[in-house]
């Protein structure tokens, strides 16, 4: 009897620990968190000009993936370049069920490299994301909880072709 009393207290210890070293890297290596460190870089905006912002609208508006989403899914859609200086930011979009919207709380958050702008004209949107995902210039944030948004968006899954 000592020797199991024993080995369950060994064992709330060692449970106690993991937990214990698992909090303490999250609070300090930011383990499991969506947040990013900042390392007080200045951020750069340039917004796009009036012909590329026409053929993300014109691209976001035509596309049956956008007429796809849920009702009340928000998506924010972000692009950027990159100068001497690093990353710059260029004009992100809110795009909903019907298109781009003039307000609302993005749950997922997309990046896009702007040099892809000029193929929306050529390609579909799962086209140009797929290679932009391919290439390594695409990024995503999940603002919400990922259970949650997979229930949401289940409809979407036709569509997961688009990451292949």
């Amino acid at each position: 009897m000592k020797k199991s009393k024993r080995k369950r207290k060994f064992f709330v210890i060692f449970v106690v620990v993991i937990v214990l070293l698992l909090f303490l890297g999250i609070l300090l290596f930011g383990i499991g968190s969506n947040k990013k460190t900042s390392n007080n870089e200045e951020i750069r905006v340039i917004p796009l000009d009036a012909s590329e912002i026409q053929k993300v609208v014109q691209a976001v508006n035509s596309e049956e993936i956008i007429k796809e989403l849920p009702s009340s899914g928000v998506i924010g859609l972000r692009f950027y370049s990159f100068d001497e200086q690093g990353r710059v930011w260029r004009d992100g979009f809110l795009i909903g069920k019907n298109g781009l919207l003039k307000e609302g709380e993005p749950e997922i958050f997309v990046a896009i490299h702007s040099k892809y702008i000029n193929e929306l004209q050529e390609n579909s949107l799962c086209d140009v994301l797929g290679e932009a995902d391919h290439n390594g210039d695409f990024s995503y944030e999940l603002l919400e909880n990922k259970v949650k948004l997979g229930i949401k968006y289940a409809g979407m899954l036709k569509y997961k072709k688009c990451f292949d």
